[in-house]
């Protein structure tokens, strides 16, 4: 009796499905000020296009009219994965866009990068940062970072790094154990 019992409450549990995670849009901190609008010739002011944005413990800057590197990233769609495992890019500024290839609403995630050997420190510090900040922990190990995003959104961040190698994990509760990368940063 005892083992038929467990057997219901295994198939109870493995037939229930789990409700997806309530979508988070993001919200700016309170000393935020917006990037300026486009003048009618279509260009910002230069000086104003540099002003400070913050996201997590990185001072990100709104660079559109400066140079630098351009990277894309996405999820191996619903795979709990990263569709790159390797980026490369020139020290400066660098421009990554990611994308949430996934199609199933329960597959949130975001793009977390990390000094070299911290990924997984900062994955398990984003459980405790919670949904409210996007699983993100406010720590000096925190480069950059995007919001979580939803099945079929994209980020775009901005981020100035030296020279060196860099981690980026998904700090979604779990997730950074598979999803995760390494950032080669040339001089």
């Amino acid at each position: 009796m005892r083992l038929t019992c467990l057997s219901m409450w295994m198939l109870v549990l493995a037939c229930s499905e789990e409700p997806p995670p309530p979508k988070l849009t993001p919200k700016p901190p309170p000393d935020y000020q917006p990037p300026p609008q486009p003048d009618a010739k279509g260009a910002a002011d230069a000086d104003d296009a540099t002003a400070n944005v913050p996201m997590g413990a990185a001072q990100q800057k709104d660079t559109r009219q400066e140079a630098g590197t351009t990277l894309s990233l996405g999820t191996d769609g619903d795979r709990m994965a990263f569709d790159k495992t390797e980026l490369t890019a020139t020290a400066g500024l660098i421009r990554l866009t990611f994308q949430n290839q996934a199609t199933v609403a329960a597959m949130q995630h975001n793009v977390v990068f990390t000094a070299v050997d911290s990924g997984d420190r900062i994955g398990t510090l984003g459980i405790g940062a919670g949904p409210e900040a996007h699983y993100v922990p406010d720590d000096e190990r925190v480069l950059a970072a995007t919001p979580l995003i939803g099945p079929g959104e994209s980020s775009t961040i901005v981020m100035k790094l030296s020279a060196g190698v860099y981690e980026y994990v998904c700090t979604f509760p779990g997730h950074y154990l598979q999803m995760k990368g390494t950032l080669r940063v040339t001089p």
